[in-house]
Formats: structure tokens, sequence, C-alpha cells
């Protein structure tokens, strides 16, 4: 659970989520200066966009310190080229050295667009006015687990295949992208983000509370569809119970690995907890007494076993995600900005899917990265299913 900040395995220590947030995120930045100071006693290759993400979780009064500070632990890019300059001036705003950063970046390898274009969609808080949104935004953390930015260890392959094409003007922030529009968001449900509420002590009742009123909400959607299989969508899974139990966890295990067939019982497991959960929900708010499960039987606790390892895949993929379906009949996994009317899209050399916003002066808005069950191993590139063109993206 650390990978989306959930304190889940410190809560017994602090007892208090907050606490326990704090202290785990406290670790977490000890134990990455570490592996940082290990590598460069060892001169192993520091990538400059690993070292951008890591300063995410790490506290600066001035955001630009974000990118100075790790500036002399890059190995992969030449620091003294035009536009990383260290420029400690208030002419030169956040923004600007966010901007000439992300555009040196591409300049000095253009494989770095996919890490981009995930951290730029993946800001746990809002973003700074003005900057462009396919440029990240150091100063805050990252929200979710990455599908296919920094890592792709899953091997999501939805567009890598083909080659990337893009292209960055001198004197503007817009990034020219070759992509391809295959359909639009139809309906989603709200974001799981539960750490945001500050009216509840945010402990094992209430944070597990959370997780069975998202997954009933979820559920609810999935019973509105109407197509018997969801191979009239996609040949990915023949029924909508398959496709439903991947999209939800990506269709990979909380270790980021493909997620085995065994997750289908797991998943049959989770569906009985989440009964007893909501019978204990259900009967709390009647007698206003606390949630408490009721069973003699065994078969809630047995539940609690055989559904861990799918439970732990489907907390790590769902904060700050929403469960969505398509106009085409997709089901996905979408970021928290994500809004009906939303498009997605593919950027040719990306492994994984986009939501995009289209604007009023014909250029886009990158949303972020999304899990759209039945093209993620690159199904829509076969067949000519999909047109592509040159976006603007600012």
């Amino acid at each position: 659970m650390q990978k989306h900040g959930i304190a889940e395995d410190q809560r017994p220590i602090a007892g208090d989520s907050s606490v326990a947030l704090t202290a785990v995120q406290g670790k977490n930045r000890i134990r990455n200066l570490h592996f940082q100071r290990d590598r460069f006693m060892a001169n192993d290759p520091r990538r400059m966009e690993d070292l951008l993400w890591e300063s995410r979780f790490c506290q600066a009064k001035e955001p630009k310190d974000k990118v100075f500070a790790i500036l002399g632990l890059v190995t992969d890019v030449d620091v003294n080229q035009p536009g990383l300059e260290i420029e400690y001036s208030d002419a030169e705003s956040v923004e600007e050295l966010y901007t000439r950063v992300a555009r040196s970046l591409l300049k000095s390898n253009p494989d770095n667009l996919p890490s981009l274009l995930y951290e730029a969609g993946s800001a746990l808080h809002p973003r700074i006015p003005g900057l462009a949104s396919w440029i990240p935004d150091w100063s805050v953390p990252r929200a979710g687990s990455p599908l296919g930015g920094l890592s792709n260890v899953v091997n999501y392959h939805a567009a890598d295949q083909r080659p990337q094409k893009f292209s960055l003007a001198t004197d503007s922030p817009i990034l020219n992208i070759e992509g391809a529009v295959f359909d639009r968001i139809r309906t989603t449900i709200s974001e799981f983000r539960p750490d945001t509420d500050p009216s509840h002590q945010r402990d094992d009742v209430y944070y597990g509370t959370e997780v069975v009123k998202w997954l009933r909400s979820a559920i609810e959607l999935k019973s509105s569809i109407t197509n018997p299989t969801y191979s009239q969508v996609s040949h990915t899974s023949k029924t909508i119970e398959d496709a439903f139990w991947r999209t939800l966890i990506g269709s990979k295990t909380h270790l980021d690995t493909p997620a085995p067939e065994s997750y289908a019982d797991e998943y049959e497991a989770l569906l009985v907890r989440q009964r007893f959960a909501q019978e204990a929900i259900d009967r709390a708010q009647q007698t206003g007494e606390n949630v408490l499960v009721q069973d003699d039987t065994g078969a809630w606790l047995q539940a609690e076993r055989e559904s861990r390892l799918y439970r732990h895949a489907l907390q790590n993929m769902m904060y700050t995600k929403k469960y969505a379906l398509t106009e085409k009949g997709y089901m996905g996994m979408l970021p928290s900005g994500s809004q009906a009317g939303d498009q997605i899209c593919l950027f040719s050399g990306t492994a994984v899917p986009y939501v995009v916003r289209r604007e009023t002066n014909k250029s886009w808005t990158l949303i972020g990265e999304c899990y759209i069950h039945g093209v993620m191993n690159g199904e829509l590139l076969q067949g000519g299913q999909v047109v592509w063109e040159m976006m603007d993206v600012a």
C-alpha cells in the first residue's frame, strides 16, 4: 500500500492512519535517499527522470529545488546543456523552470516522453496554474500507482509498437504529438480517495468502509451493461465478469506482474466478503452502532483469507482512480480528473491509453494515463481500427 500513500501496514503501530501515513512517507524518503547515495558511491547510472520522480515525495520550501537539488546526481543527461541552468531568480517562475526542464529531457532523449506523460497526469494535488498539461508538476506528490509510465513491468503494449512521433516548437510549450482518439467516456463512479475527508478519523473501519462503498458503486455501474459478453467489444475477455475483475486491478498483481487466472476465485471470495461488509454497514446505519461483521459460520474469515491477494492488487490500483464505462462499451480505470465526455486516445510509442480533453481552441489537455480493458495489448493497432493524427497538447 505504500505505493499510493496508504500506510496500511503501519496502522497497528500508530493507531491513527494520519500518523501512520506521515511515518511511512518519511521512511520512504529516507530509504530513497539512502538508495541514491549507494548508487552514487557505486557509480551506477542515475536517470534524471527517476530522480525527478523520487523528488516528488520529498519536501522543499522552494519548488525549484525539486529540480536543482538532483542535478549533481544525474548521469544520463548533460546538465550543462542550455535549458538546465541553475537559475535562482524571481524572474523565472516555477512554471517556466519545469517547462524548460521537460523540454530539455525530450531533446536529450525522446524516449523520456512516456515518463513525462505519466508524471504530468499523476499529481495528487492541484497543479501549478498555467503549466502545460503534458509537463509534470514536480512540486507535488504523484497520485496512484503507475501503469505504463516510469515502469512497464506488467508489459502493457497499447501503442508502443508504433514508432513515436512528436515535435516541440521553439517558442511554445505546446507538444505536437501523434495520437488516435478512439472512444469517449460515457459514465464514471467517484474516485477512491478516502484520505482527503477531514471529517473522519481514518482508522481501519473507516478505510474499510470506504473500500466497500467504492466497490459497491463499481458493481452497480457494471450491472448496467446490457451486452451478454465482453467479447462483443474485445476478444480479451469472454464474459463481463471476467472483464470486470481484471479491469479493477488493471489485470495485474500488487507487484505489477500479470494477474493469474486464480484471481478469478479470489474475486469471487471478495464478493462474499463484500456482502458481509455491506450488511454490517447497513446495520450500523440503522442502529447507530459501530460497524461490526456478524458471522457464526466462519465464511467471513474464509473470504478474508481467500481474497487477500486480489484485495492487495485492488487497493494498489484503485487509489485516486475511477471505474468507468465508455461509449463503445469498454471498461476502464481512469485518473481522478476524468469526467463524462472526455476522450480516450493512444499516443504513438506509449504503452497505455490516455484520457484527454478537447478545448475550445482545438488543443488538447492531458488528464492522465488509464487502463482500458481490451486495448492494452495493441489490439487497436491491428486492422486499421484507429485513425492517427497530429494533436496539439497544451
